[in-house]
């Protein structure tokens, strides 16, 4: 039985980081998964480094 994704990086780890994750065509911009997996990686580091532990919440407010 495979177990549901927990994370942000579990659902992440699996996908070829060669392949296209995020396209934002206004900025002309492509996201690998690799590089994606990069940038949640940092991300919860900085989030450690404030004290945010696993399962702790927060909110995150992105432009539409």
């Amino acid at each position: 039985m495979t177990s549901t994704p927990s994370t942000l990086l579990d659902l992440l780890e699996h996908a070829p980081a060669d392949k296209i994750a995020i396209i934002i065509p206004e900025q002309q911009l492509k996201v690998t998964y690799g590089a994606l997996r990069t940038q949640v990686r940092a991300l919860a580091e900085q989030f450690a480094a404030l004290g945010i532990q696993r399962g702790d919440r927060i909110g995150i407010a992105l432009p539409n």
